[in-house]
């Protein structure tokens, strides 16, 4: 589907609401997420760690520009200290994908039928891909290096306003790195898995991809 096609396709919905909708899902029955083509979102938080057979307590932060809030690029950093003396650093900086696979699927089908925060919640379901430099600073294969990084996770809106909100973002992230990759990051299998609940700041924004309605 194209961009010209996604374009039609989101202003014709907001539009056009179904009169099935919820009343609590505004006047494009999207919650606003159409009004504007662009959403910027900040996030930081904290959880738990598992990195060199420890258990760590963790920190993450993120910066994610989403089209029509479906797709586009993240970078995130992600730091699991070690409690324990000369335990290895566990960092990450991270570019990569985001992607919320349900949202243009649950709009265009016309199931955005409230209650708004099962609807944020579920469309809110996403996936994140890419690359992650492991150790950022560290001497190049030396304990830094490239690794694999997959996430996945789901925000509860606590205060929505025609797209714009603070969630609460639940997510789980890997990476992962073995020393027989070109350019990998320790004398062995090197992962991390991180839990962590983040604070989200998001904005809309028309960068002129679609028409917002009037």
């Amino acid at each position: 589907m194209t961009l010209c096609t996604i374009a039609a396709l989101s202003a014709s919905v907001s539009l056009a609401p179904s009169t099935g909708r919820a009343q609590s899902a505004h006047t494009d029955g999207v919650y606003g997420r159409l009004r504007r083509d662009t959403v910027f979102v900040l996030e930081a938080g904290g959880g738990v760690g598992f990195a060199g057979g420890e258990v760590r307590p963790a920190f993450s932060t993120a910066f994610r520009v989403r089209a029509l809030d479906t797709i586009g690029p993240m970078i995130a950093y992600q730091n699991a200290p070690s409690l324990t003396a000369g335990g290895a650093r566990q960092d990450a900086l991270g570019l990569g994908l985001d992607l919320r696979v349900l949202t243009l699927g649950r709009i265009f089908t016309d199931s955005e039928r409230g209650p708004q925060t099962f609807d944020l919640w579920l469309d809110s379901i996403g996936l994140e891909l890419g690359a992650a430099w492991l150790r950022p600073g560290a001497p190049w294969g030396q304990g830094s290096g490239i690794g694999f990084w997959l996430g996945g996770g789901m925000e509860v809106p606590l205060f929505w306003s025609e797209g714009n909100a603070f969630c609460l973002r639940l997510q789980a992230r890997w990476t992962h790195s073995i020393a027989s990759d070109a350019l990998a990051s320790g004398p062995a299998q090197d992962d991390a898995v991180l839990l962590t609940a983040n604070l989200v700041v998001r904005l809309m924004a028309n960068l002129g991809h679609i028409r917002s309605p009037r």
